[in-house]
């Protein structure tokens, strides 16, 4: 967990390339790093790449919101809007769910325990509004 994300498609993306990427991808890495949640970007983005952690953004908060990439490639959810998450580890797997301010669930998203690391693919949709 962080601050600042190692990979994102807000406002912060020229910033994040250079500074944290090259310093802290290599760690997480290293170490098998299965997911990273952090915030800085006003927005909430979950970003799947083959050969690293899973990145939950979640900087939807009372703050002034940023646009955000729509889905594409490896941002598998993305959503400029205030909000917040959720996650449940249980003996089997891992879920992450957005929700909108109102706590309305609009999206749910599960990694089995049972999968290799950094593969994009081990990421199972449970629920998309989008």
């Amino acid at each position: 967990m962080g601050h600042h994300p190692v990979r994102t498609y807000g406002n912060h993306k020229s910033e994040v390339v250079d500074a944290v990427l090259t310093s802290i991808l290599p760690a997480l890495q290293e170490a098998h790093v299965d997911l990273y949640l952090c915030g800085h970007d006003h927005t909430q983005q979950i970003i799947a790449r083959n050969g690293e952690p899973f990145y939950v953004i979640s900087g939807g908060g009372g703050a002034r919101l940023t646009p955000v990439a729509e889905p594409q490639g490896d941002l598998v959810y993305s959503r400029s809007g205030h909000g917040f998450i959720n996650a449940k580890v249980d003996k089997d797997s891992f879920s992450i769910a957005n929700y909108d301010r109102d706590g309305t669930r609009l999206a749910e998203y599960k990694i089995a325990r049972t999968c290799i690391y950094g593969q994009a693919a081990c990421l199972a949709t449970v629920k998309n509004k989008f």
